[in-house]
């Protein structure tokens, strides 16, 4: 990345390589400046890491942030990235203490945190490419249980965007926005895939409809969304006439509702296509514009560069369809902690159950590695949630699995639209469409969901507010 950096700004210096909304305004940012700053930072990074030792970054999609990045990776510093106002900064048991950080740099300076105008500097090229492939710690999502740190390498964020590049055929006439760069996603297919190909960027600090809207205002080709931000922009559409040079909408973070899919693609006149992949496997499948029509329920065609097999249930089942584990060319080297992740083969177990079909095209059936342990059971928190949603008083509701006394249970945040709903109505609601194990044990009623700048439920944060314990703490009373 670094080294097309560089020629993006010895070819095309004064071409913008990221621009940024706030408050109604963009700020424009070329590659010269970019390449700029960021070799500045490289020439500094020695004074502001400790060697051999990690750094926690905050990037809020800012150009700032984005030089930062590539400047302490040109100086083969370690990093793990967090999106903006995450709760992983906040907690007791900091992410930064976990990894053993001695820096954290963010968009503004505080209490051990370093301003990204305490690093930046008016350096200039060359961006030379790092001395050693250095690590990318990034967190999984962490939607039902605790996030595991996963180690993965930027050579192989690098070849994901060049997977993006050429799945989709991005060039240096497309711009592409605005999911948030600290995620798998983001960061394969919007910040490698950019910076890769040439593309420019368009992003925003805090997603917002109207924000969105003004991107494809000012000629965004490319839309990268989860399926939550195309639920919000189905709901939302561009007014009737409006002019639009888009050419591709993708869909990756979770499986993206047939319903949400066709109220994005009314809105968009184009269709949305799903990726389907993992923090630790990066792209396993895609969908992509083809003849064919990819079934209902597809995530996409098995990419040619990943080496997979099915494990059947039953050992005699439909040979298409179990347990699928891969190999990817961007498979992550492991978790935080150490513990063996492959196979004999070589293989990472996804622990999603899947159906593929002779032709590659791929169907999730489930995704058993959310499931939730109880007592030796597992327990779909899709399906808990699904029920409790068909209750006419529950707007929102998020299933997850917490340890107690060293046992999962499972735990219920929901949103109500009447407020004079009681739990115990829940639950009689639960009982009569649900196992007995399979029942929340606890219902937290809440305002809100707290989520992620990718609009997923924020665990930590829900945690925090259902005044749910980390896991592992000690029940009162106990050493």
């Amino acid at each position: 990345m670094h080294r097309q950096v560089e020629r993006h700004a010895a070819t095309r210096p004064d071409a913008p390589s990221v621009r940024v909304l706030t408050n109604g305004r963009w700020d424009s940012t070329n590659w010269r400046r970019l390449r700029d700053m960021a070799a500045g930072v490289a020439d500094r990074a020695g004074r502001l890491c400790k060697r051999n030792a990690p750094a926690v970054l905050v990037l809020d999609n800012s150009a700032e942030s984005l030089a930062v990045f590539l400047g302490l990776t040109a100086a083969s510093v370690d990093l793990l990235c967090l999106e903006a106002g995450s709760s992983h900064l906040d907690e007791e048991r900091s992410v930064a203490r976990r990894i053993g950080a001695r820096q954290v740099i963010g968009p503004d300076r505080g209490s051990g945190v370093l301003a990204y105008a305490d690093v930046l500097s008016d350096g200039g090229g060359p961006l030379r490419a790092p001395e050693r492939n250095p690590a990318i710690l990034g967190m999984t999502s962490g939607s039902t249980g605790e996030p595991r740190i996963v180690r993965q390498d930027l050579g192989n964020i690098e070849h994901g965007g060049r997977i993006y590049r050429e799945t989709y055929g991005y060039t240096a006439d497309d711009i592409l926005g605005p999911i948030p760069m600290s995620h798998s996603f983001g960061m394969m297919g919007l910040l490698a895939g950019a910076l890769v190909s040439g593309a420019q960027i368009v992003t925003m600090p805090r997603f917002s409809v109207s924000a969105v809207h003004t991107a494809i205002d000012e000629g965004a080709t490319v839309l990268l969304g989860t399926p939550m931000i195309y639920r919000i922009l189905g709901m939302a559409p561009r007014p009737a006439g409006s002019a639009s040079a888009l050419r591709a909408l993708l869909s990756s973070g979770g499986p993206l509702p047939q319903e949400t899919r066709a109220r994005a693609e009314r809105a968009f006149g184009r269709a949305v296509h799903q990726i389907y992949g993992s923090t630790e496997a990066g792209v396993i499948a895609c969908q992509y514009d083809r003849a064919t029509p990819w079934p209902e329920g597809s995530a996409g065609r098995i990419h040619r560069s990943v080496t997979w097999k099915v494990e059947s249930a039953d050992g005699d089942g439909d040979p298409g369809a179990g347990r699928l584990l891969v190999r990817t060319s961007t498979l992550f080297s492991g978790y935080l902690g150490g513990g063996d992740v492959l196979d004999e083969d070589g293989l990472y177990d996804t622990g999603d159950l899947v159906r593929i079909d002779a032709g590659g095209d791929l169907t999730v059936l489930a995704r058993k590695s959310t499931f939730i342990n109880v007592g030796g059971r597992k327990v779909n928190p899709g399906l808990v949630s699904g029920v409790l949603g068909e209750h006419d008083d529950v707007a929102e509701a998020h299933v997850f699995g917490h340890e107690e006394d060293g046992e999962e249970s499972v735990h219920a945040a929901v949103v109500l639209r009447d407020p004079r709903t009681g739990v115990a109505d829940l639950l009689a609601h639960c009982r009569g469409r649900l196992t007995a194990y399979e029942v929340p044990h606890r219902v937290h009623v809440l305002p809100e969901l707290p989520r992620t700048a990718l609009g997923k439920p924020d665990l930590m944060a829900v945690k925090r507010v259902c005044r749910l314990p980390p896991a592992g703490t000690p029940a009162e009373g106990q050493p």
